[in-house]
């Protein structure tokens, strides 16, 4: 039986550093290594076991050529070098989306039920080459080859997906196509655009044209004001529907389904200014969420359903996708209340609340919906529909609990949580973003913690990626954007989320490459400076990137290239940021504090007293003067501190009590307190006790920094 283990545990372990080795993402579910290396030469050659593999031949062939130089499909006068496209019939192993491939000195062969498992094996294909593979032009200095490799694969959610605004900001066809181009190399499987909202609609319909006259322009002389960096000229744009036609062909042949959201029957403004007569008959100047008055559908118009089903039939044979997303969300009742037709309408419907007029609607969008072969997807809010067809499915967006209710009551769900999956948030602090939710590094979008459904429900996980801060600068949706859609990634396909140091090592060792190669300007991991015995050390250095300094900390100029092992220079706050092959900047930072102690939501749900006790990280050694730094990471709950001791060897210290409570969140992410000189000297074990006022925090992680004076 031990040895039996011990087997088990080797082949385990050979299995991670293979994997490890090759920096694959997403993780594939079995990576064994084997002898031999297949190097790409003038004999290669892609072949087929079916005809019908033709066309998926000449996609790879399309994928590798422009690097390579090497057109694999002219025919060969031997079948010593051979890419063979294996079709199998049996597809009990793989699924629609999984795949085989086993590389050896001779052939490489991919073997699938479906194309999409074939395409998605070329993506892994691509990462097993070197990064170059996805330039756009010859690299003839690399010799070109993949080490002998078995990877089995296939994905557990169907539903890998990421929602862009293309409302408050408009992203030309173009970008969308580069975008596209992303996904597919993260085998994310579902690109839903969020088409109409109060700052503008974007999608062409031929019987309501002043929708895309009017409600798609916004400036000073435009019905639409200019909001989010719009400035003082028109802007904005719309999409034909000639020019979707073209996009949802492109994306479907990287086995990506286009799904369209018109956001109702709230978040209309863009409709409202261009159809005035769709509101309601009352003089309400109430606002909604986001501090937009007259934006919210009239819901006892019956001449509306008449526009929305004209909408509807203009745009479902577009789409091929399963699914229309109908929003849902954050719709302002107030306009229903004074509001004659909708008053009529609760009278006639027997309703006694406003909010019942909301389901009211959905309904009546659920049942145009199937008439033209539709089903409804919307925001959780669509829960609270009455006799919702347990076929339309829920997108939870506002908690998990959410998307735990729906599972329970036999909806399909897409979660999309916004404290771990809207990446409109800011990463970190001084980075642009929204924080009304939480801070979402890359640790939160991994720390997901993937919900065990055994119903069969569960469609899959997507990222939501709103447009208020997409503005400025130029790249900033690919920075919002990766590598955190790589983590969500590898959620959605492995249905796992092990060991984020892991995942980041693969991603930080070749994935940036990668990234870079495909013109994605990432969020690039800032640089880790600390101080030792008066001198500068980066440590983790992240490789192909060179680091820089300033002291010009007001105008951030004048940057000067960092050497390891530097004096320190005495100026109060110098700052660090590293620059990746010379084109992608990180995220300016200063000197590293040494870490006293950290919490997180485990040690929080640990403690439901109110007092957190904290141990000192046994790696703390300062004789030097200082104060305590308290930085929150990320988290929904405030965490408010009343009080604090500092224990050594179980001895009492130090002492505080605030005076107003140390309130740390992602609107107020740390604050300093001052302590004895050489209250840390000794070398003791410490421990940290907080604590805390209000209501006690389940979801607050964060650290607590020891600034040298």
């Amino acid at each position: 039986m031990n040895r039996r283990l011990t087997a088990l545990f080797i082949f385990l372990s050979c299995v991670f550093m293979v994997s490890a080795k090759y920096s694959l993402l997403p993780k594939p579910m079995h990576v064994e290594k084997i002898s031999g290396k297949f190097v790409f030469s003038e004999h290669t050659q892609i072949i087929c076991s079916d005809s019908n593999l033709h066309p998926l031949a000449i996609q790879l062939n399309e994928m590798l050529k422009p690097a390579m130089g090497l057109d694999l499909l002219l025919p060969k006068s031997d079948n010593k070098s051979v890419i063979q496209l294996t079709q199998l019939k049996d597809n009990s192993e793989t699924g629609k989306e999984g795949y085989q491939l086993k590389v050896t000195s001779r052939k490489i062969e991919i073997s699938a039920s479906h194309p999409a498992g074939f395409f998605y094996a070329f993506q892994t294909l691509l990462q097993l080459l070197p990064p170059q593979i996805y330039s756009s032009s010859v690299n003839e200095k690399i010799k070109w080859y993949v080490d002998g490799i078995l990877i089995k694969d296939k994905p557990t959610f169907v539903w890998r997906g990421i929602m862009l605004d293309v409302s408050r900001q408009f992203f030309g066809i173009d970008f969308l196509k580069k975008y596209i181009n992303w996904m597919a190399a993260n085998k994310l499987n579902v690109f839903h655009l969020h088409l109409s909202d109060d700052e503008g609609w974007r999608v062409e319909i031929k019987s309501l044209p002043k929708l895309t006259e009017i409600g798609s322009w916004r400036g000073h002389e435009e019905a639409l004001p200019p909001v989010h960096g719009s400035g003082n000229q028109r802007y904005g744009g719309f999409y034909t529907q000639a020019q979707l036609k073209e996009l949802i062909e492109y994306a479907a042949n990287k086995y990506i389904t286009i799904v369209p959201e018109i956001d109702l029957p709230g978040h209309s403004k863009s409709e409202a200014v261009s159809y005035p007569e769709i509101l309601c008959l009352s003089n309400d100047t109430s606002e909604s969420v986001q501090g937009v008055k007259n934006n919210v559908w009239c819901v006892g118009r019956e001449e509306n359903y008449e526009m929305l089903e004209k909408i509807i039939s203009e745009m479902a044979p577009l789409f091929p996708s399963e699914y229309f997303h109908v929003g849902g969300d954050e719709v302002n009742h107030h306009v229903w209340e004074t509001c004659p037709r909708c008053q009529e309408l609760m009278k006639k419907m027997s309703y006694t609340d406003v909010g019942q007029l909301q389901g009211y609607f959905i309904k009546r969008m659920e049942i145009i919906l199937n008439k033209y072969g539709k089903k409804m997807l919307g925001w959780d809010e669509i829960l609270k529909t009455p006799n919702l067809k347990s076929e339309s499915a829920v997108m939870a967006w506002s908690s998990f609990e959410a998307g735990k209710k729906a599972l329970e009551t036999q909806h399909k769900v897409v979660f999309s949580p916004s404290k771990y999956f809207y990446i409109d948030m800011a990463q970190g602090i001084g980075e642009r973003g929204h924080n009304w939710a939480t801070f979402i590094p890359l640790e939160r979008v991994y720390q997901f913690p993937i919900p065990n459904d055994t119903s069969g429900n569960l469609l899959g996980l997507q990222a939501n990626l709103w447009a208020e801060y997409l503005d400025r600068p130029p790249y900033q949706t690919e920075y919002q954007s990766y590598p955190r859609l790589c983590a969500l990634s590898e959620l959605a396909w492995t249905g796992q989320n092990d060991d984020f140091q892991e995942f980041n090592q693969r991603l930080v060792s070749q994935h940036y490459e990668r990234m870079y190669y495909q013109g994605i300007y990432f969020r690039l991991q800032p640089p880790e400076i600390k101080i030792s015995k008066g001198k500068y050390y980066e440590i983790n250095k992240i490789p192909n990137t060179i680091t820089y300094y300033t002291t010009d900390t007001l105008n951030k100029s004048g940057w000067l290239m960092f050497k390891n092992g530097m004096k320190k220079i005495p100026h109060n706050n110098i700052l660090f940021r590293s620059c990746f092959h010379g084109k992608i900047y990180s995220p300016i930072v200063s000197v590293s504090h040494k870490l006293l102690a950290q919490w997180d939501e485990h040690l929080l749900n640990e403690n439901t007293t109110g007092i957190l006790s904290i141990p000192v990280t046994k790696k703390f050694n300062s004789s030097a003067d200082g104060s305590i730094l308290f930085q929150y990471s990320y988290g929904t709950d405030y965490l408010q501190i009343a009080k604090m001791e500092i224990y050594s060897d179980n001895v009492l210290k130090f002492a505080m009590e605030f005076k107003e409570p140390k309130i740390l969140s992602s609107r107020n992410p740390q604050c300093k307190c001052i302590i004895p000189n050489g209250l840390l000297k000794e070398k003791t074990p410490y421990r940290i006790v907080l604590y805390l006022t209000g209501e006690f925090p389940k979801d607050n992680t964060g650290k607590i920094l020891f600034v040298e004076n």
